[in-house]
């Protein structure tokens, strides 16, 4: 591989090694830009770009330049002609894909060639069409910040590179009396001197700032449909993934990964007396289950559900002190909606409850947008009034909801309840205790004794889908993730009659109240009992132990969580934004000018009315009170614009007259400053009379000294006449000299 050294003129005048850094730097940002947002199959074409670009970056360093011979150039854009064509027509790789890769494959074809100003310019083209080419498939946040990196680094090159070709023109330019160009250190004396880098930076940031405008223009007036938050976060696995569950199924012998995809965004506000408990965990319910057969759960359909006149027609004085949720969920979710139990409002108009709040969901429209919803939840534990309101809806239900058929529970399953809870039973048959009371108690004590002898994994390799899924769970696996030990204290609590049902969604186990929107990922959803009874309503009972998965702490954790934040909001705040938002506010807009409009026409009769009020009552309304202080303030904006105005002028005429002179005011305000100490003692310059003629009539008037009259006067000649730049120490001698005279005067006085 051949190697050619910078000529003189390239290090010297044109400085190819400063461009071309630029340049190799710029086309791997292309390739790796293109690369990353295609996937892991592209990371062939981003090692061998890599390596490419090294090369050729640490020739240019050491004023070398690495080529190869025409013919094996050739034959390397043929072969990549050939796989174009086969990944085009003999393969399963998209349009795109290939074109991208052909893209990259001519780029480092162009790496290893003699490189002249025309191989530089197809260079940039072609690295600026594989940052098109990214932008169409990649949605990330990490790819924003390339762009911005790319086109500020592109701008510089092009800039850089501007000047080299001016610089390569004056370097074999010769005028028409020399018979050869100029001797290159002659014409690279400047460069030489010194690289522009401070102009260079003025041009840059100009040229990014109208980027940045006309990039803002589009976004904002030419919106797009939203991508899809599909592959947008985490990572893909052959095994099942952590995540929300529309139906649980136990006894699957797969294992289960968490996964770090992040689905919603969560900002939490709650009451001051309820920040205790809702800081240990939030419970994003989603869906119920009450019938549960051979190891599957099912949500029974009911006859009716909760129409949606009596949610709305909730006393406004009941939502007060509620939890407030801000939620901005990933589209995929939909249209199950997640909220705290008992979620009473909703500010949408599309939400649908169905079975007293146990599954709350969004209308069926498609989309790829983010779902933004709010949400207010009264915290436990409920006040008369609230369970009242939800009992009041649960009456409207028909059907016999707690049906203990709907439960199918295996005889060993049965007898392990019985033989935990037995002395809670007799109690509750012998009347020992109030019925909700004892309930409670046979919850808590199947809760304890799960938490106690069985384990939390989720690894099901010995799982035997034969057998039924809970007993399986309790009798021979002895360990289970949430859905299990959620599972067991639903149908063991139904088995002795305690009214129960499983729940799915969301456990956040840090939730920030300062206003800072949590992350719920995959990796957080959860299943969990609740359990009935008349004084407490439905209320959490969840049996998995609290540390579902290894929490990781520290700055490094903080770091991830806040880059998975900004990649959310990226998603949900830019690349989800579309036309529906603009015509919002377009509307928007509209409404509040039609609505100025017709004040603005109700305004004559107004005051008119509010000046017939003052004239016969005295009367000073709001609205006239208003208006004579709009009025006010116009006036006096008014006269202070014009006092400014007329200020600005009179500067720029005292300003323009001395520029016309060449002078400046500092430099003429001692012969000023004479001038008008004369003029104090009744000698003024007439206007036949010149400056030496009034110093001479001073000298004999005054009986000042004439030397130093004259001085001053043939300095200021030499200054307006002469054109000759004073010296600073010239101008602060005749000061002086002026206040002598001044002293001088005043003595005599």
């Amino acid at each position: 591989m051949p190697l050619k050294s910078f000529s003189i003129r390239e290090l010297v005048l044109t400085e190819r090694r400063r461009m071309e850094r630029l340049l190799l730097v710029m086309i791997w940002l292309g390739v790796a830009s293109f690369s990353l947002a295609q996937g892991g199959g592209n990371l062939f074409y981003l090692l061998f770009g890599s390596v490419a670009v090294g090369i050729n970056l640490l020739a240019s360093q050491k004023g070398k330049e690495v080529y190869l011979q025409r013919i094996f150039v050739n034959a390397c854009v043929l072969l990549a002609t050939a796989n174009l064509f086969i990944e085009t027509f003999f393969s399963s790789t998209s349009l795109l894909l290939a074109l991208g890769h052909y893209l990259i494959l001519i780029q480092l074809c162009k790496l290893f060639e003699r490189k002249t100003n025309r191989d530089y310019v197809q260079m940039m083209i072609l690295s600026m069409l594989l940052m098109v080419a990214a932008a169409l498939t990649a949605s990330q946040f990490w790819f924003a910040i390339l762009l911005a990196v790319y086109l500020v680094l592109a701008s510089y090159t092009a800039i850089v590179f501007t000047l080299k070709r001016g610089l390569d023109a004056a370097s074999r330019a010769r005028l028409a009396i020399e018979s050869k160009p100029m001797a290159l250190r002659q014409v690279a004396w400047n460069v030489i001197r010194g690289w522009p880098s401070g102009a260079i930076k003025k041009q840059l940031v100009l040229s990014i700032s109208i980027m940045v405008v006309f990039a803002l223009a589009a976004f904002i007036f030419m919106p797009r449909e939203a991508s899809s938050a599909k592959g947008t976060f985490g990572i893909q696995s052959d095994n099942l993934s952590s995540g929300f569950n529309t139906t649980i199924n136990l006894g699957s012998t797969k294992s289960i990964y968490l996964s770090d995809k992040v689905v919603m965004l969560v900002n939490v506000k709650v009451p001051p007396n309820q920040k205790g408990p809702l800081v240990k965990g939030v419970y994003l319910r989603g869906k119920t289950f009450n019938s549960y057969a051979d190891s599957t759960w099912k949500n029974q359909p009911f006859l009716s559900s909760i129409r949606p006149s009596m949610i709305l027609s909730i006393d406004k004085n009941m939502l007060k002190n509620t939890v407030k949720q801000e939620i901005s969920m990933v589209p995929s979710m939909a249209p199950d909606l997640f909220a705290i139990y008992p979620a009473v409002h909703f500010e949408s108009t599309t939400v649908q409850y169905k079975n007293d709040f146990s599954q709350i969901v969004s209308s069926p429209k498609a989309t790829n947008r983010p779902l933004r919803y709010k949400v207010l939840s009264w915290p436990q534990p409920l006040t008369k009034d609230q369970m009242n309101y939800l009992a009041t809806i649960q009456a409207a239900i028909d059907g016999d909801r707690y049906s203990l058929s709907n439960i199918k529970v295996t005889r060993q399953v049965g007898e392990l309840a019985e033989k935990w809870c037995a002395d809670l039973l007799q109690k509750r048959v012998a009347g020992q205790a109030d019925r909700d009371h004892i309930d409670l108690a046979i919850a808590e004590r199947i809760k304890k004794r799960l938490e106690e002898d069985y384990s939390y994994s989720l690894e099901f390799h010995d799982a035997d889908p034969s057998r039924d899924g809970v007993e399986d769970f309790l009798f021979h696996l002895k360990q289970g993730h949430c859905e299990y030990f959620a599972s067991a204290l639903t149908v063991m609590c139904r088995h002795l009659g305690v009214q129960a049902r499983l729940a799915a969604g969301f456990r956040v186990d840090s939730v920030n109240l300062n206003g800072d929107s949590s992350i719920v990922r995959e990796k957080d959803a959860h299943a969990w009992a609740e359990v009935y009874t008349h004084s407490t309503d439905w209320i959490v009972v969840d049996p998995s132990p609290r540390l579902r998965y290894p929490q990781t702490a520290g700055w490094l954790a903080g770091i991830e969580d806040f880059w998975q934040r900004l990649q959310f909001s990226w998603f949900d705040r830019v690349m989800s934004y579309d036309g529906s938002f603009l015509e919002k506010f377009s509307l928007k807009i509209k409404d509040v000018a039609s609505t100025l409009w017709v004040k603005i026409k109700q305004m004559p009769g107004n005051l008119v009315q509010s000046w017939e009020n003052f004239l016969l009552m005295g009367e000073v309304d709001a609205f006239l009170f208003i208006s004579a202080i709009i009025v006010a303030i116009f006036g006096i904006g008014l006269a202070a614009l014009i006092i400014i105005l007329q200020m600005r002028r009179n500067i720029r005429l005292y300003r323009a007259r001395f520029e016309k002179i060449g002078l400046t005011p500092k430099q003429v305000k001692f012969i000023l400053n004479l001038h008008t100490l004369l003029k104090k003692y009744g000698l003024s310059q007439r206007p036949s009379q010149t400056s030496l003629d009034l110093a001479h009539e001073a000298a004999v008037v005054l009986d000042l000294p004439k030397d130093t009259l004259v001085e001053l006067t043939e300095l200021y000649y030499r200054l307006r006449w002469g054109r000759l730049a004073p010296q600073s120490q010239e101008i602060s001698m005749a000061q002086t000299q002026v206040g002598q005279l001044g002293k001088v005067l005043a003595k005599r006085k």
